[in-house]
């Protein structure tokens, strides 16, 4: 077992993608308004009381359009249902553990993350990336080496979770080549999954429009 792990990189959440949603975009225009409406007090445009309590709105709008589900793993932000629909319905096959490592959030509980080599449908294995938010005393102990039963989300390859099933299926075979690399993170029903930089690109725009919309209604008051 120890040959199919060989020569696998560091396990790294970090991605080259970001996912560009209609709640970021609002959280971003709303911080860009509630950032012009305090520096118009300071120049005397208006009331300072009133771009205050403008500003605590507008911050917690974006607050809560931004701010991440409690309790959900990073990879499921924008699809929380992902993982619970993979468990459910999804298709059962077996992996083979490549990294894992494990961190404390909030709460008390521990984000388990492992990297896996998946058997495919076809004959093909694959890798990516699953979480688990688990309670301090119920951690999975899957190491790096164990063959372990997963089910496969039906609609998002990438999307799979580990599960306590005793493994039926053959684990996936070392693979003699380059393997396709999947990063583990549903498509959002909602939103555009780009490059960083288009992605800065494409929300250059909410925050340019949040910034211009106070002007705007000072201009008009």
């Amino acid at each position: 077992m120890s040959g199919i792990v060989a020569g696998v990189p560091q396990l790294t959440t970090e991605r080259s993608t970001i996912t560009v949603t209609p709640g970021l975009a609002l959280g971003l225009a709303a911080l860009a308004a509630a950032a012009v409406t305090v520096l118009s007090a300071f120049s005397g445009l208006v009331n300072g009381l009133v771009a205050a309590g403008v500003a605590v709105a507008l911050v917690a709008v974006a607050d809560l359009a931004i701010r991440p589900r409690r309790g959900v793993p990073p990879l499921y932000h924008y699809a929380p249902e992902a993982p619970e629909e993979a468990r459910a319905h999804g298709t059962p096959t077996t992996a083979v553990v490549e990294h894992r490592q494990t961190r404390k959030v909030r709460g008390g509980a521990t984000l388990v993350t492992w990297r896996l080599l998946v058997a495919g449908h076809n004959g093909r294995p694959y890798r990516t990336t699953t979480m688990a938010t688990c309670p301090h005393d119920a951690v999975p102990t899957h190491g790096v080496g164990t063959v372990v039963a997963v089910r496969v989300h039906r609609e998002h390859e990438g999307v799979v979770v580990v599960v306590e099933d005793t493994p039926t299926e053959p684990p996936p075979t070392r693979p003699s080549r380059p393997v396709r690399e999947l990063p583990g993170t549903p498509r959002p029903e909602h939103g555009i999954v780009t490059t960083e930089f288009r992605g800065a690109l494409l929300l250059l725009v909410p925050l340019l429009l949040g910034a211009l919309t106070p002007l705007c209604v000072l201009a008009l008051a």
